[in-house]
C-alpha cells in the first residue's frame, strides 16, 4: 500500500519510506557506505523539516481509520455476545445451585385440601417450574455458544452437552429429553408423575448433574466477564490491557 502525503515535496510514499526501516543491523552494515549516507542524510532532512513526522502520522491515521471501519462494528457484535453469554450462564449456575443444594425442596410440605383434610405432599409444582428454569437457562447458554470464538469457553460448553448425553436415561425418566443441537426439553405431564426420588437423584447433591452444569456454566461465566472487560484494550508487554489507547496516541507521543 503507498500514500503519497501532499505536503512533502518530493511524494514519497509511506511504502517507500518504510522500507528502509525493517531491515537489521547485519543487513545494514553490508550495504554500500555511499548508500548509507545517502539513507542517513535523507531521513535527517525528513526529520528536520517535519515531512517523516507528517508521513508517520498520515500512515497510522490512515490504518486507524481503516481498521476502526472495519472492525468497530465485529468488536461491538462480539462484545454483546459474550456479555449474553455471561448473563446466561450465571443464571444457569443459579438455577443449578437452586436445585442441587436446597434439600428443602425435596421434604413433603403440609397441603391443605378442598375438605379441609391436610396431607403430606412432594411440591411437584415448585419443582417443576426450577427443572423448567434449568433447562430454559442451559438452552440460551447453548444458543450463545454458537456466537462466540473462544477455546476456552467452548470447552466448557463441550464439557456441559458431554454431561447431559451422560445422564441422558435419568433425564428422560422424569420428562427432560435431548433433542436437535443437544437443546434440553422437559415434558410437564411426565415430569409431574414421576418419582420425586429420581428428580432429587438427578438434581441434588454435590455431585449431581445439575451440580456439573453448574460448576461449567461458572467457568464460563467467569471467562467471558473476563473477555467483555478486556475487549475495549491493548496488551501491553507487561501483561496488562490500556483502556482508550491507539496506535496514532503512542506516535503522537514521540513528536
Amino acid at each position: 500500500m503507498a500514500l503519497t502525503v501532499s505536503t512533502m515535496s518530493d511524494s514519497s510514499s509511506v511504502s517507500t519510506l518504510f522500507s528502509g526501516l525493517g531491515k537489521n543491523n547485519y543487513t545494514s552494515k553490508r550495504t554500500n557506505s555511499s548508500q548509507n549516507d545517502d539513507f542517513s542524510l535523507s531521513m535527517y532532512g525528513s526529520l528536520r523539516n517535519g515531512s517523516y513526522r507528517k508521513l508517520v502520522k498520515a500512515y497510522y491515521a490512515k490504518e486507524t481509520k481503516t481498521s476502526q471501519s472495519v472492525t468497530s462494528d465485529d468488536k461491538t457484535a462480539t462484545k454483546n455476545s459474550y456479555a449474553k453469554l455471561k448473563t446466561d450462564t450465571s443464571n444457569l449456575k443459579t438455577v443449578a445451585d437452586s436445585l442441587a443444594f436446597n434439600s428443602s425442596l425435596f421434604d413433603k410440605k403440609e397441603v391443605t385440601k378442598e375438605d379441609g383434610t391436610t396431607e403430606s405432599e412432594y411440591d411437584m409444582d415448585t419443582l417443576y417450574s426450577k427443572a423448567k428454569s434449568f433447562v430454559e437457562s442451559y438452552n440460551s447458554s447453548l444458543e450463545d455458544f454458537d456466537k462466540i470464538n473462544n477455546s476456552r469457553m467452548l470447552q466448557q460448553g463441550v464439557f456441559m452437552t458431554k454431561a447431559t448425553k451422560t445422564f441422558e436415561a435419568q433425564l428422560k425418566k422424569i420428562g427432560i429429553t435431548i433433542g436437535e443441537e443437544n437443546k434440553l426439553s422437559i415434558d410437564e405431564k411426565t415430569f409431574k408423575e414421576g418419582s420425586v426420588h429420581d428428580v432429587k437423584a438427578l438434581f441434588y447433591g454435590s455431585g449431581s448433574y445439575a451440580s456439573k452444569i453448574g460448576n461449567y456454566a461458572s467457568k464460563v461465566e467467569g471467562y467471558a466477564a473476563t473477555a467483555v472487560s478486556k475487549i475495549s484494550g491493548l496488551y501491553t508487554n507487561e501483561g496488562s490491557y490500556l483502556k482508550g489507547l491507539n496506535s496514532t496516541s503512542v506516535i503522537d507521543a514521540y513528536f
